[in-house]
């Protein structure tokens, strides 16, 4: 599989590590600007900047066509390609850091699959407008974390940040564990030398500040300390994925915290237990190829184009069947077109098409438009509609939460809006429907346009209020936070 990977390099992060693991089983090309870091980050195979790329093909190799376009988001939320959803095949997106990523959740909602890194998000980006969320939490790179010969000269261990004020209870417990204990804190340390402070506690320390299964998690199991966290973190999924007292050790506040230390520091045997039955869990189950695996099963899953050979890049039927995302599960068709176009649908991931009463060959069922029920469809069809509004209206009852509709206007009806066609416009027009822009496409021979919308039904004001309100982050004004939020947001 021909793999475009398009990133904004960072050097000590998820995404060099992302790029290793995915080199190692597609054939892939990494698109983004010049890294500013060597110590870890390849340079990209095709150095660009997205803003300045109106056509995404014309930069690749000749002849090199890639079959799916992932996009990874980096620290900051910056933007990646922006036509993404233009591209003629399959894209997906990672958000990684979506709490402090504002940005994210309107990036997002541009490709067919989004993967978030923490499990509490997936229902807010969909709610928002994103299409096909998944979880796929982050996890530990074994050439970068593992065991190494160092002298055990400590009794605890952390490698990390604390000074930051969203890290201030990180910081009061260290510092209350520096007190009674051996302790080994070490800021700004990466790679091999973090590596090397874990393995010199003879147990780890985390705490995960927005009850987040942060990355450290992983990195440090995969050692063979034991590692001791916050169980806030479950409620990101910790516990989804590992089993307190066998893989790691959860504590529940300070004194618990005191408590895990001394019972683990009495009792060697029990302590290299857990630490060797998390390294080898770890390992054998959430290293970042898993990860990939994980998320290339997902997305072939669901587009079956990608598991056979000679049908790409031949994605493309007609207009309105381009219109049609890929992965669009059940798709609604008020149009009566999209019924000769069934078998590239299902190669595309169309898995039921239903028409209306008496729309001819090629549907999966007909049914009465009465009997179709609220949330209904992935993707809802409409065509040759003169009052749009009404359109969309009636389409988004059909709708998921993340769903599409696609709308063929003719141009009378378009002109009579008196929109220009720019995206700030058809936004500010959008959003009180419950809608936002993805696409708008001429019909050939200017028969009209094709307007392409993802259903959004809360705004990402509402949803970041919602996490901040329950985070109550020390050094973090949320009302300044969300009062930068774009309103069409």
């Amino acid at each position: 599989m021909k793999l475009c990977l398009m990133v904004h390099p960072s050097a000590w992060s998820w995404i060099p590590r992302y790029i290793r693991a995915f080199r190692a089983c597609c054939d892939t090309l990494v698109l983004g600007p010049a890294s500013p870091d060597p110590l870890g980050c390849p340079e990209p195979d095709v150095v660009c900047d997205f803003g300045d790329t109106p056509d995404l093909y014309a930069v690749l190799p000749e002849g090199w066509v890639p079959d799916l376009v992932v996009g990874i988001a980096g620290i900051g939320g910056e933007a990646l390609y922006p036509a993404v959803a233009e591209l003629s095949c399959p894209t997906a997106y990672f958000t990684i850091d979506t709490w402090q990523c504002i940005s994210d959740y309107h990036h997002a909602r541009n490709y067919d699959f989004v993967f978030a890194a923490q499990s509490e998000f997936v229902p807010l980006l969909e709610a928002t407008g994103a299409a096909r969320v998944s979880w796929l939490p982050l996890a530990c790179d074994p050439r970068e974390h593992g065991p190494v010969e160092v002298p055990k000269t400590h009794d605890v261990s952390f490698p990390g940040s604390y000074q930051h004020p969203v890290h201030n209870e990180r910081k009061r417990l260290l510092r209350s564990l520096q007190d009674h204990y051996a302790v080994l804190v070490e800021e700004k340390v990466y790679g091999a030398a973090a590596n090397a402070v874990f393995c010199s506690g003879r147990m780890i320390f985390n705490h995960c500040a927005v009850q987040e299964v942060n990355m450290r998690v992983f990195e440090a199991m995969a050692t063979g300390s034991p590692l001791l966290c916050n169980e806030d973190a479950s409620y990101n999924g910790l516990l989804d994925l590992f089993e307190d007292g066998e893989h790691l050790v959860l504590y529940s506040d300070e004194r618990d915290l005191h408590k895990q230390v001394q019972r683990l520091l009495g009792d060697d045997r029990e302590r290299v237990r857990i630490g060797k039955t998390g390294m080898e869990y770890v390992r054998s189950a959430h290293t970042y190829e898993h990860r990939v695996n994980t998320f290339l099963q997902t997305v072939m899953g669901a587009v079956p184009a990608l598991t056979k050979e000679g049908l790409k890049p031949a994605w493309t039927g007609t207009p309105l069947v381009d219109c049609v995302p890929f992965a669009a599960g059940r798709v609604v068709d008020f149009s009566g077109a999209l019924g000769a176009w069934r078998e590239l649908l299902a190669l595309r991931g169309v898995t039921q098409l239903t028409g209306m009463k008496d729309a001819g060959a090629g549907y999966d069922e007909c049914v009465d438009r009465e009997s179709l029920g609220v949330e209904a469809a992935e993707v809802v069809v409409l065509v040759d509609e003169d009052d749009i509004e009404r359109a969309i209206k009636h389409g988004g009852y059909y709708l998921v939460p993340g769903g599409s509709l696609v709308v063929q206007v003719n141009t009378a009806t378009w002109l009579s809006l008196e929109l220009e066609v720019n995206l700030d416009e058809l936004q500010n027009w959008l959003s009180p429907q419950g809608f936002v822009y993805r696409r708008l496409l001429g019909m050939p021979d200017g028969e009209g346009y094709l307007l392409v919308l993802r259903k959004r039904t809360r705004s990402v004001r509402d949803v970041v209020t919602q996490v901040y309100d329950r985070l109550q982050l020390t050094g973090i004004d949320a009302h300044s936070v969300v009062d930068r939020i774009p309103a069409t947001w």
